[in-house]
């Protein structure tokens, strides 16, 4: 299922910290996109929003962000 499928009510912080799918998915993207690795949830979770947000305002970042998840 993708996340744009799933109820709003759902993609809370607390919700997605406890889906080992997303938290999966969060860790593949920032390693290929960035590089970094991660071994704590929370972590990587503010650093994949702080990425998002930037992308919402920096249209570079948004272009490396799409041109990498189209793979």
């Amino acid at each position: 299922m993708y996340y744009s499928q799933r109820d709003t009510h759902y993609l809370t912080q607390e919700n997605l910290l406890q889906d080992k799918d997303f938290i999966e998915d969060v860790y593949s993207f920032l390693k290929g996109r960035t590089g970094k690795t991660y071994d704590d949830p929370e972590e990587a979770y503010l650093d994949y929003v702080s990425l998002m947000r930037r992308a919402s305002v920096n249209e570079v970042t948004a272009v490396k962000n799409y041109t990498y998840a189209k793979g």
